[in-house]
């Protein structure tokens, strides 16, 4: 490209992303057009549903399209000028027939390609420039073709940057085998029947990269095939759109948290009344008078008690402090923070028969500034989380592990489960989401997880390398 048409390349690109494509449709015995709301807004229509009569005066420009002539060859495929309805603006368009009257409606797509226009003609000053100007208007496009099957038929080069796949891994396979979904999680055969209804699909397309992560796509959809033929191909133009819904799932997500927090502080509030009396009942339970045979059983009932009573008190002041940001850190080792954690669960794992296990693979006496109560709540979580994952296997256990890595203290929590799925990994940190819906499940467990080591300035990951189940917790050492 020249100096000037790198100069304007940034003006380009925006002005690609305006250009849009829309689908008509024309029935022939009612001799009415139908329009999209994207071939609506190409055109300025005010309404959806026009006479053929005013259809063709939109388009009386310099080519004076014979539209009878032209519906009776079921040929058309042009680049033409027209007057847009409502502002009166020229506007150039490609507007062309894919489909044949074969049910007596001719259905067609248009196009606007006035930016192509005033580019070709501002700046595109020969053949190669225009064929340069051509690849460029292609990259910034996401365009693929799928058949009636769902099979990809076609993918082009912007649409295999952003799978991060080379094109002949994706072809000929299904479509949902590549990672991607419709919005609203309909399936090929909804947006099929879609198509043939409104003679287009516009909507949000999510997609996953070779390495499992999400891209979004919002375009059209189009049936490409011409007349009868009994194998349909369907045609996808879209834009990226990741930035965008990423931004509004962090909207989401936030909403969600700010609605658990309110939801978190009236628990709180509720539970403590009861907390009391327990407390209460437990010290009127020390002035009894027992038998000296239950002396030690009663002992151990009040110790139990009190432990409960304790770690709630510990859950609830984690709790307010993480959702009033004014968490306190404090120096604490490792070993004594995993071994809490196990002891707060003694009974859940003996119960369960699930053996938990633990080493330090750089000492003992490694020290973090944590909040305590925070973080053994993020054990908890963890260990619980294996426990429901692996107690029906027949030689179930759980290990923790840690060693000091670059300033960073690497916590590993394998236990003897055969992975978590991709699909689940992409989701399991949302706030909501659970896959033991049908067992009580909350979705709130992994959400805190994450927000307490987000708090710590740590983090937490799934570690894929392992062939066992591995969630890994990474700690900062130095001081906060």
């Amino acid at each position: 490209m020249t100096e000037e048409q790198t100069y304007h390349h940034d003006h380009i690109q925006w002005m690609m992303k305006q250009s849009g494509i829309g689908v008509w449709s024309l029935h022939c015995e009612k001799q009415m057009v139908t329009c999209s709301s994207q071939a609506a807004d190409i055109l300025e229509l005010d309404h959806q549903e026009l006479p053929l009569e005013s259809w063709a005066e939109i388009f009386q420009g310099e080519d004076q399209i014979d539209w009878h002539e032209r519906l009776q060859t079921d040929s058309l495929d042009i680049e033409t000028r027209v007057k847009a309805v409502r502002s009166g603006r020229s506007k150039y368009v490609r507007i062309a027939i894919y489909r044949g009257a074969s049910d007596g409606v001719f259905r067609g797509m248009v196009q606007d390609i006035s930016m192509w226009k005033i580019m070709q003609k501002r700046y595109l000053r020969t053949e190669h420039d225009l064929k340069q100007y051509m690849l460029l208007i292609n990259s910034f496009s996401v365009i693929f073709k799928l058949d009636d099957d769902g099979i990809l038929l076609f993918a082009n080069e912007e649409f295999c940057r952003h799978a991060d796949r080379p094109r002949g891994e994706m072809l000929n396979r299904p479509f949902h085998e590549l990672g991607a979904s419709f919005e609203g999680g309909d399936e090929w055969r909804v947006i099929k029947e879609t198509i043939e209804t409104h003679q287009s699909w516009y909507g949000t397309i999510k997609c996953r990269t070779a390495k499992g992560e999400n891209f979004w796509l919002q375009g059209s959809m189009i049936n490409q095939s011409r007349g009868q033929q009994p194998n349909a191909e369907y045609l996808c133009i879209c834009r990226d759109v990741t930035s965008v819904m990423i931004q509004k799932l962090e909207d989401m997500q936030m909403m969600k948290l700010v609605s658990l927090g309110e939801a978190s502080a009236q628990i709180m509030h509720d539970v403590m009344n009861p907390l009391t009396q327990i407390q209460g009942c437990e010290y009127m339970v020390q002035m009894l008078k027992v038998p000296p045979e239950q002396v030690k059983l009663v002992k151990n009932i009040r110790n139990m008690i009190q432990v409960g009573v304790d770690r709630i008190k510990d859950i609830f002041s984690g709790m307010r402090s993480m959702l009033l940001e004014e968490v306190i850190f404090e120096a604490r080792t490792i070993k004594g923070l995993v071994e809490d954690s196990q002891a707060s669960l003694e009974h859940y794992l003996k119960k369960h028969q699930v053996p938990l296990n633990f080493e330090s693979r750089s000492g003992d006496d490694i020290s973090v500034d944590v909040n305590r109560s925070l973080v053994i709540q993020v054990f908890v979580n963890l260990i619980k989380n294996s426990v429901e994952a692996i107690q029906s296997q027949e030689d179930p256990w759980i290990r923790i592990s840690w060693e000091t890595i670059d300033n960073e203290l690497f916590v590993r929590i394998v236990d003897s489960g055969q992975g978590i799925p991709i699909e689940v990994q992409q989701n399991m940190f949302d706030s909501l989401y659970t896959t033991k819906k049908d067992r009580g499940g909350t979705g709130i467990g992994m959400a805190i997880c994450k927000r307490v080591l987000d708090l710590h300035g740590g983090r937490i990951f799934v570690n894929n390398d392992n062939t066992n189940t591995e969630i890994d917790i990474v700690l900062p050492l130095k001081k906060r």
